[in-house]
């Protein structure tokens, strides 16, 4: 469905800027979720098939249903957590 001129109406600063700020609210928590999620699923796996094993990450992802670069940031994250 397109709008034309006469549906489409502007809106005020203040509408745009609570607009992204709920947004960027949402997408706060989104992450913070996946993180947890991600934390909860991926610690134990590392734990169980080893930090440095080979084909480790793809065997997690496969695993749990994300992409294999997640796992790997998330491995990644918690190896810099483990040497501070």
């Amino acid at each position: 469905m397109t709008l034309t001129k006469q549906q489409w109406q502007a809106r005020t600063w203040e509408a745009i800027c609570a607009t992204a700020a709920k947004r960027r609210q949402l997408n706060a928590r989104r992450r913070r979720a996946a993180v947890q999620r991600c934390e909860e699923e991926v610690w134990p796996r590392l734990l169980k098939y080893g930090f440095e094993a080979r084909g480790v990450c793809a065997r997690i992802s496969r695993e749990i249903g994300v992409h294999r670069s997640t796992v790997c940031r998330m491995r990644q994250r918690l190896l810099r957590e483990l040497l501070e």
